[in-house]
């Protein structure tokens, strides 16, 4: 919080709540004296968020780290963080390599969160053999295929096309022929398309643009 340039008293408040916490434990509904927690704050606490925010902010003090650029010359992206997975972006270069070695270095020093390797990946865009093995045998990374989804969504490369949506339209067919076989009233029908089959088809439309074909046929399969 000081390199960030914090008020001086916020700073105070904040080591305050964190190094003065004390807990008690019930053992039969009877609480025993309090104790002083040795280590930071107990997981869980509504300031533990917070703080995890500001340290996550490290990661943006990048220095040297280049990044890559998704489009034409916008800023570059470093890392990226959804849930409990941090993605890192660089270049592939013995240099690169460097300073973001240097940045986690200094962020689990800091932030006292160490990086687990064994859990740790990295995926390659056209680089070159004998410069992989470099930049593992640097970071300890397992080299990885790249994904085919993510979150229950495929990863595409350029514009979304129709056999990007065959699988969707594959799951509304095959879902619509199973009831057919089945003695339901209209009424039950209606429901399963309301809920079921209409809840396929619009979680991808979520996150890819649609053709009047696709939606031709995905009509078909809900009448």
């Amino acid at each position: 919080m000081e390199k960030f340039r914090c008020f001086g008293h916020w700073i105070d408040l904040i080591r305050f709540c964190v190094s003065t916490a004390r807990f008690s434990v019930s053992i039969n509904g009877a609480l025993f004296r309090l104790f002083e927690a040795t280590y930071g704050i107990r997981q869980g606490d509504s300031m533990s968020p917070f703080l995890f925010a500001i340290m996550a902010e490290a990661l943006e003090r990048k220095g040297e780290w280049k990044g890559i650029r998704v489009v034409g010359d916008c800023e570059p992206v470093t890392h990226a963080q959804f849930a409990e997975d941090t993605s890192l972006f660089g270049e592939a270069s013995m240099k690169e390599v460097e300073c973001i070695r240097d940045t986690l270095d200094k962020y689990a020093r800091q932030s006292g969160q160490v990086m687990n390797r064994q859990k740790s990946t990295i995926f390659y865009f056209n680089t070159e053999k004998c410069l992989q093995r470099k930049i593992v045998n640097k970071l300890s990374f397992a080299i990885a295929s790249l994904l085919t989804k993510y979150l229950g969504a495929p990863i595409i490369e350029g514009v979304c096309r129709s056999k990007h949506w065959e699988e969707v339209v594959e799951k509304c067919r095959n879902k619509a022929t199973s009831w057919k076989h089945k003695w339901l009233s209209l009424t039950a029908r209606m429901v399963m398309i309301k809920f079921v089959l209409f809840a396929i088809p619009i979680y991808a439309m979520s996150y890819f643009s649609t053709t009047h074909k696709i939606e031709s046929k995905i009509r078909k399969h809900l009448k």
